[in-house]
């Protein structure tokens, strides 16, 4: 069993990771798409840091949320708003599609040899990059939602 401080500053650090993720999600798509050259180092970084983020906030959330979870199904959504119990679980699907592509984005940014990838690789690259940006859009927008129920 987790303590109630705990608790809150393993909340507190998904927010700041979930900040960080924010952050490197705005580099990461003007370092890919609005700069004319591609600066590799750079790239890599920021979509290191990001996914890094990401699975951070993800796992994260593996610890907080069975905590707020069966209080938050049972007593809010069930009661006040049933139909938000499709939306909590459409948002855990989501994170978890998203969780594989920032994996899969690690794995591309440390052993991809992304410095000698041809413009079908990098358009791709930036796709998966944008691909995890918009699942961060609505995963918030998601729990801003849930959040507003309570």
């Amino acid at each position: 069993m987790i303590s109630d401080s705990l608790l809150v500053f393993l909340q507190a650090l998904h927010y700041v990771l979930a900040f960080a993720l924010i952050v490197g999600l705005g580099l990461g798509i003007q370092a890919l798409f609005f700069r004319a050259p591609l600066r590799v180092n750079r790239i890599r970084t920021i979509v290191a840091i990001t996914s890094l983020a990401y699975l951070g906030s993800f796992i994260l959330s593996w610890t907080i949320y069975p905590f707020f979870r069966p209080d938050l199904r049972a007593n809010v959504l069930t009661a006040e708003m049933p139909q938000a119990i499709g939306v909590f679980l459409i948002k855990e699907h989501i994170s978890a599609i998203g969780a594989m592509i920032a994996v899969v984005l690690l794995v591309v940014t440390f052993f991809g040899h992304m410095s000698h990838a041809s413009l079908v690789r990098w358009k791709l690259y930036g796709t998966m990059f944008a691909t995890l940006g918009l699942i961060t859009v609505v995963l918030i927008s998601f729990a801003f939602l849930l959040n507003a129920v309570r």
